[in-house]
């Protein structure tokens, strides 16, 4: 099994764990942010892995503030500092091909632009 299938399984593995906690998705995500059994990473990733699985692009909008976009944009400051040196290139083009719209989209709301 390669890493990546291993890395699914466990990202799976969370999310079923959470899953079983309610049928609520709310309540799934507070226990992965709540859940003192866990490690802070393993509530990163399940958080991260949750939203991403369960946020859908077209069922509205969700504004947020200031202060959130800069929380957000200091998660990812510190995950990019935290990267070995020597896969830095590929992680970095991954992670830029994830935000780069959503960001672009953000500050041109913000500053009120057009393009």
């Amino acid at each position: 099994m390669n890493g990546k299938n291993k890395g699914n399984m466990k990202r799976n593995q969370e999310l079923v764990e959470a899953n079983s906690q309610s049928d609520d998705p709310y309540q799934q995500f507070e226990w992965l942010r709540r859940n003192g059994d866990l490690s802070k990473k393993q509530s990163v990733e399940g958080m991260v892995n949750w939203v991403t699985d369960y946020f859908d692009d077209h069922r509205g909008k969700i504004t947020l503030e200031d202060g959130s976009i800069k929380r957000l944009m200091n998660g990812f400051s510190k995950a990019i500092n935290y990267m070995q040196e020597n896969d830095q290139e590929e992680k970095y083009a991954s992670i830029y091909n994830d935000i780069q719209h959503i960001l672009n989209d953000i500050v041109q709301k913000r500053y009120n632009r057009d393009n």
